[in-house]
């Protein structure tokens, strides 16, 4: 073989490889641009649940248990929504499990809770959990989940995952003390709502003593005064506040 196709051979060779080479950055560049397009899909669609969220609050707030038709008819739009979104949203998040977070996963499962796809609201709120970058993450992700269960009328099981939230490692600073005074609270406010009235009271005293325990004075004086404005009602009814 002359020198001349040796080079010529050789040339092809490296052109070859060079086109391989470049394929390769390609589609790895193609894929990665895909892999973030679809995480800003998804962050846009739970930035949508959020915003469905708060106009069902805000709803409620203006008209609280009210059964005009056109309240109604509100309500059930926003259901609606959230049924589309949570759809949508976990369709996104098959695609990209590795880029989904634990916030992305808690509002996708309260829209499947709404929506009343029970199973698949329970399997986000899991998964919310297991994405947890930390014990005090863990801590309010595991009360989400537990406060689901207690809606499902298995106040066992939401006991259970309470119990376990403040049961986990956690610094002991005022931050996290305020968390856990939190916690109590509404756990104390769930069992109050399904009608565990010993229970809630019980639960309202540990909130307050994990209140008394942060030492910044008007983190604490706000905590005590959060959990006083939700059992304030109580008192009223009990004919205890003039």
């Amino acid at each position: 073989m002359e020198t001349k196709d040796i080079i010529t051979i050789a040339l092809s060779s490296a052109a070859f490889c060079f086109s391989i080479a470049s394929f390769i950055l390609s589609f790895k560049q193609k894929s990665m641009e895909g892999r973030y397009s679809l995480r800003k899909s998804l962050t846009d669609v739970v930035s949508e649940i959020s915003n469905v969220n708060i106009a069902f609050a805000q709803l409620d707030i203006d008209h609280p248990n009210s059964a005009d038709q056109k309240v109604v008819a509100f309500r059930r739009n926003y259901n609606d929504q959230r049924r589309y979104l949570a759809y949508h949203g976990a369709f996104l998040a098959e695609q990209i499990p590795d880029l989904v977070n634990d916030i992305d996963c808690l509002l996708i499962g309260g829209a499947f809770r709404a929506s009343g796809n029970f199973d698949c609201a329970e399997n986000y709120y899991n998964l919310a959990v297991s994405k947890s970058v930390n014990n005090s993450v863990k801590m309010n992700n595991i009360r989400a989940l537990a406060r689901y269960y207690f809606v499902q009328g298995n106040a066992a099981l939401g006991r259970k995952y309470y119990q376990e939230a403040l049961q986990l490692d956690i610094p002991d600073t005022d931050s996290v003390r305020q968390v856990v005074a939190d916690t109590y609270m509404l756990w104390a406010r769930v069992e109050r709502d399904c009608g565990y009235e010993a229970e809630s009271m019980r639960l309202k005293t540990l909130a307050a003593d994990a209140a008394q325990r942060i030492g910044h004075g008007p983190l604490r004086n706000d905590t005590l005064q959060q959990i006083d404005i939700m059992f304030a009602g109580d008192r009223k009814e009990d004919g205890n506040t003039k």
